[in-house]
C-alpha cells in the first residue's frame, strides 16, 4: 500500500496559500483581481471602442526616448536575412544563431559610437574650460 494511491485527500495542504479551503467561485473571484491589478490603470475603461485606439504623438515621444537611450534606431534597419548554405548547414538553429550574430554586431557599433561621441564632447569640454595655473598638490595624481 502506498500513501495517496486509494483516492484519500492529501493530509498535508500548501501552507503557503491564501486560503487552501476556498471554493471554486472564490477562487475565480481571486484569479479575477489577480488580473485586473496587471492591467494598467489607463486601459480599464467602460468604452470598448477606447482600447483600439493609439495615441500617436505618446508613441512618437516613446520612440525618440528608446533611441535616445539605446544610443541607435533600432527601427531604421532592414531586418538581416541569411542566405540558405549547404545541406545540414542551415538549421533553424543556426540560422537564428547568425541572426543574432549580426543584430548584435549592428547593436554593438551603434553603440561604439555613441560612447566615442560623448568622451568627444567631454574632451572638447575640458580643452574648453580653462584651468587655473595652481601648483599641483600631492592629491592630484588621483585624479582622472
Amino acid at each position: 500500500m502506498g500513501w495517496g494511491w486509494d483516492g484519500s485527500g492529501e493530509a498535508n495542504f500548501d501552507g503557503l496559500e491564501c486560503n487552501p479551503y476556498r471554493s471554486k467561485k472564490q477562487r475565480q473571484e481571486w484569479e479575477v483581481k489577480a488580473l485586473l491589478e496587471k492591467l494598467q490603470p489607463e486601459l480599464i475603461s467602460l468604452e470598448p471602442d477606447r482600447l483600439g485606439q493609439v495615441d500617436p504623438i505618446s508613441m512618437v515621444q516613446r520612440h525618440r526616448d528608446r533611441v535616445e537611450r539605446l544610443g541607435y534606431d533600432p527601427t531604421e534597419t532592414e531586418k538581416f536575412e541569411p542566405r540558405r548554405r549547404m545541406k545540414g548547414r542551415s538549421s533553424s538553429g543556426n540560422l537564428e544563431r547568425r541572426k543574432k550574430l549580426v543584430a548584435s554586431g549592428d547593436q554593438r557599433d551603434g553603440v561604439r559610437r555613441s560612447v566615442e561621441q560623448k568622451v568627444k564632447m567631454q574632451q572638447q569640454q575640458k580643452m574648453a574650460a580653462p584651468t587655473p595655473s595652481l601648483p599641483p598638490s600631492a592629491l592630484t595624481r588621483f585624479n582622472k
